[in-house]
């Protein structure tokens, strides 16, 4: 695969290119720089649309080529893909319609209060079109006393667990993130019911959201077929996508967290002050600023103001992590670890806690019960996967530089505010 310049074809840093070129061909707020488009061959094209698929942005290219595209010179090969990909998500809509509304009733009636999270809230309250919000399953958050109900609730209403779930019931409600999947009887979509928002390891970091009892109180209700359907706040799924995109991911889950964050913005109903209240108490000025920011780098202002948040070369950094290998994440984050540890020591503790995960880890990863015997027989497996992998990045040249940028913007994230602190706070002063 090469870019091709004039008449000559020659090695470039195609790369990031790409990924660069695939980011303007999202970005709302201004049009792709046509000189790349005209040096990209077919196999250029091919590379970005792989891209586009394995990061779920098929639909929203296909919106943007229809509505702006009209001087893009992208082959017909990949506009037919993006095309079939946003009627499929559109069909793939209807089914996850359906799906919501029999969670939601079947808890309504059973009296468990729940909310639905994120993406079911965008797709339905703030995308110009739900297509454009592809979801791979359905989220739920109900209180942790209410957990074994619900699931019991939904599992008597036609609901199936799914047989590779590796996490119990009563692990999940003491600390873990989500119940075992389900799947929704007809449309065989899958379901996982929160108790929390985010991992325990997140929270370990000293990343502090809502408990669930509190989100569910703040929670709004949205007309849907004649129901009045319950969603997170706007103001905390906001705080959600950031904490997830900054701490969870680390930028790893992809360029459709900026349109998320555009678009839940946009809907004109963030609390800013009481964001404010808990970016301060969470100490997330910086991973807020980043979050906004790249989205604002994309997506046009969206605080009402135009002073840049981040500096251009953090934003860089990481815009191009959301479009990292996604086969690699775990190895590119074991070798950021790495060669962030400093002393000898530390690298030793990074590697004897890889080394040596609970079994959950190498049940997912042999796809049976966490509980069932045998599950340390797949240790090996599990091990020389692990090993291969990491060898493979270490000596990548692509992966080298990830985890550059990687370490780039976790110094900005854990620098101290100082000089920031003298500029205006970019929540507090009425960002709407």
């Amino acid at each position: 695969m090469q870019l091709r310049t004039g008449s000559e074809s020659h090695m470039t840093p195609k790369h990031t290119l790409i990924q660069d070129l695939l980011l303007d061909l999202l970005a709302t707020s201004r049009a792709p720089p046509a000189d790349i488009m005209g040096r990209m061959d077919e196999a250029a094209w091919m590379c970005l649309n792989r891209m586009s698929r394995e990061h779920r942005l098929e639909a929203q290219l296909h919106w943007r080529y229809m509505q702006n595209g009209s001087s893009w010179t992208v082959p017909a090969i990949v506009r037919a893909e993006w095309a079939e990909a946003f009627r499929a998500s559109a069909f793939r809509s209807l089914a996850l319609q359906r799906a919501m509304l029999a969670i939601h009733k079947l808890l309504h009636d059973a009296g468990i209060p729940h909310a639905f999270l994120k993406g079911a809230f965008l797709a339905w309250n703030a995308y110009a079109h739900p297509a454009l919000r592809p979801m791979r399953d359905l989220d739920v958050i109900v209180g942790a006393a209410d957990a074994r109900v619900a699931h019991a609730v939904l599992v008597h209403g036609g609901f199936s667990q799914r047989r590779n779930s590796v996490t119990s019931i009563d692990d999940a409600v003491e600390s873990g993130k989500h119940l075992p999947t389900l799947v929704s009887p007809v449309e065989r979509i899958d379901v996982e019911l929160h108790v929390r928002l985010a991992k325990p390891e997140v929270t370990d970091m000293g990343v502090r959201l809502a408990d669930a009892d509190t989100l569910i109180a703040r929670r709004i209700e949205e007309p849907f077929a004649g129901l009045a359907v319950p969603f997170l706040s706007p103001t905390d799924t906001l705080l959600h996508l950031i904490v997830h995109a900054v701490y969870e991911h680390q930028f790893d889950n992809g360029p459709l967290t900026l349109s998320d964050i555009a678009a839940c913005i946009g809907t004109g109903k963030i609390d800013w002050t009481a964001l404010a209240r808990a970016v301060e108490v969470g100490g997330w000025q910086r991973a807020c600023r980043l979050a906004i920011g790249l989205a604002e780098h994309y997506h046009g202002p969206l605080r009402g103001q135009d002073e840049p948040l981040v500096p251009g070369e953090v934003l860089q950094h990481a815009s191009r992590l959301m479009l990292r290998d996604t086969g690699n994440r775990s190895a590119v984050l074991m070798l950021a670890r790495l060669d962030g540890s400093g002393t000898r020591a530390r690298r030793l503790r990074v590697v004897w806690s890889k080394l040596f995960p609970p079994r959950s880890v190498i049940a997912s990863h042999a796809g049976i019960e966490p509980d069932g015997r045998g599950v340390w027989l797949h240790y090996p497996s599990w091990l020389f996967d692990g090993l291969r992998r990491l060898a493979a990045s270490s000596h990548d040249t692509r992966h080298r530089t990830e985890v550059r940028a990687l370490q780039a913007v976790r110094s900005w994230l854990s620098e101290s505010e100082g000089a920031q602190a003298r500029q205006p706070d970019f929540i507090s002063d009425r960002l709407h």
